[in-house]
């Protein structure tokens, strides 16, 4: 009965054991959402410990997906004028954590985090290239 108007949380093969956890509320990533892997080095995350539901933002750090994204800005110049810059130098996508784990030998940490399904090819691009930095948000609600 506890299962009942619940979804799978993962493939329950014919025959098998249903525990507890086999059903979920809500599915991950919802309609309009996805999830996007992050692979981040030391030092582009910070150094609290993520935990599943914090919110975040993830900064591109590459010029380049600022200008994919059709963003432009100021900046100075060296004659200490301003121009107009075809791209900004960040850009900003809030998201919230769905997944993280570390390997401790090298450093690293992975971490599955749910964007707006149209922020999805800019984030999963700059993760690729590994242009992404991730900041985490005030967990007072």
């Amino acid at each position: 009965p506890a299962l009942i108007g619940k979804r799978a949380a993962h493939d329950v093969a014919a025959g098998s054991l249903v525990g507890p956890t086999a059903g979920v509320e809500v599915m991950v990533p919802a309609t309009g959402r996805t999830v996007v892997g992050l692979s981040l080095p030391p030092g582009a995350e910070p150094a609290v410990p993520l935990q599943v539901g914090d919110r975040v933002r993830v900064i591109l750090t590459e010029p380049a997906y600022a200008c994919a994204a059709g963003e432009s800005g100021t900046i100075d110049t060296p004659e200490g004028t301003t121009a107009t810059a075809q791209c900004t130098v960040n850009v900003v996508i809030p998201a919230v954590v769905v997944a993280t784990a570390r390997d401790e030998a090298s450093g690293q940490v992975s971490v599955s985090v749910d964007v707006a399904e149209d922020d999805a090819p800019r984030t999963a691009a700059a993760a690729a290239l590994g242009r992404a930095a991730l900041v985490l948000d005030s967990r007072d609600t």
